[in-house]
């Protein structure tokens, strides 16, 4: 009897190390998947987000060369901003161009970026118009936003006050900050829109939390005349600071002004 016992033990220690190999392997199996789906993409994104940046410079490039698209255009981006790499601009031009041709909508935006900004014979605005508009049509914020600002001015397009708005607010919606603060602008002067000025402080307020000290000096302003938000000099001192820090220059003349004694009575 007590042998008996002893085999069918040994069956069912056998039968669970088999099902704990079975399930080791398994998990395995299920790590190298991920890595082996883990793009050179992916894989650059997690580098620059740690902020590796020769890391990322070396998946991105893997990824440009096996035609992902989008890692030549955050390649273009580190080639423009010296990041993990010597500052190249015409190195970064080509590769959003490459980007671009692809469908990268953000290659497309920084490429028009570059046609705007650039020097002499170099510049092309009309060339930058149609690449912001590839861009913002490929759902680009940035994009959307320098589109809208064109149209906003005037430059190179016919002014369209109303297509700018709808621009800028496609912007504001992917997260643009300055997308946002101009169409705050919009609403705060009625400008192709129905004025609506706590529509306007609610943009600002969206604009400051990305970052972007202009647009909380402009919602410092609103809070200190009670104009589309309810008066506190207190918070109006809070973004003017929060401007300054930022080296805001009208953020730190604004807080200094409200801090005379006559500003408090």
């Amino acid at each position: 009897m007590r042998n008996v016992l002893n085999v069918q033990k040994r069956k069912l220690v056998k039968k669970i190390i088999l099902i704990i190999a079975g399930l080791v392997i398994a998990a395995a199996g299920i790590v190298l998947g991920i890595n082996l789906l883990t793009s050179d993409f992916d894989k650059g994104m997690k580098a620059y987000e740690d902020k590796e940046y020769q890391s990322a410079v070396e998946f991105f490039s893997k990824a440009c060369e096996k035609t992902d698209i989008r890692g030549c255009s955050k390649l273009g981006f580190m080639y423009e901003a010296a990041e993990g790499v010597k500052q190249d601009k015409q190195k970064a031009k080509g590769l959003y161009a490459k980007a671009c041709e692809g469908g990268d909508a953000f290659g497309c935006g920084k490429l028009g970026a570059m046609y705007e900004s650039a020097q002499d014979k170099e510049q092309d605005k009309q060339k930058a118009k149609e690449l912001y508009a590839k861009a913002c049509e490929g759902g680009d914020s940035f994009g959307c936003a320098r589109l809208g600002s064109m149209y906003d001015m005037g430059e190179n397009v016919k002014q369209d006050r109303a297509k700018a708005a709808e621009c800028f607010a496609k912007a504001c919606e992917g997260g643009d900050a300055f997308g946002c603060g101009k169409l705050g602008n919009m609403y705060a002067w009625g400008e192709s829109v129905k004025q609506d000025k706590p529509k306007a402080a609610e943009l600002y307020a969206k604009a400051c939390e990305s970052g972007e000290e202009e647009w909380c000096v402009l919602l410092g302003l609103m809070y200190q005349y009670g104009e589309g938000a309810e008066q506190d000099k207190n918070k109006a001192a809070e973004l003017f600071d929060k401007a300054c820090e930022g080296g805001n220059a009208e953020g730190c003349e604004w807080s200094k002004k409200l801090k005379e004694p006559k500003a408090q009575e």
